[in-house]
């Protein structure tokens, strides 16, 4: 079991519709990718969570995802 403590974005969240949708997109890719579990977490929460800092949903900022992966932290429970 794991627990991810992505980093805290205070006034960006614009639109959250879709997150989810991003969340498992974002996921299944690094799976595919051949990433660990851990990783595949954290990218699908990099992707869902810059998804939600623009008007339309299901778009994000790459640059803004990379930020989000380097600094979501994954704990092990």
């Amino acid at each position: 079991r794991a627990a991810a403590h992505p980093a805290r974005q205070p006034g960006r969240v614009i639109n959250t519709v879709s997150a989810g949708d991003c969340l498992l997109a974002g996921a299944l890719d690094a799976q595919l990718l051949g990433l660990s579990p851990q990783d595949a977490l954290r990218q699908g929460l990099a992707v869902a969570t810059a998804s939600t800092f623009n008007h339309e949903s299901a778009m994000f900022n790459q640059q803004d995802v990379t930020a989000l992966v380097a600094s979501t932290e994954i704990e092990t429970l």
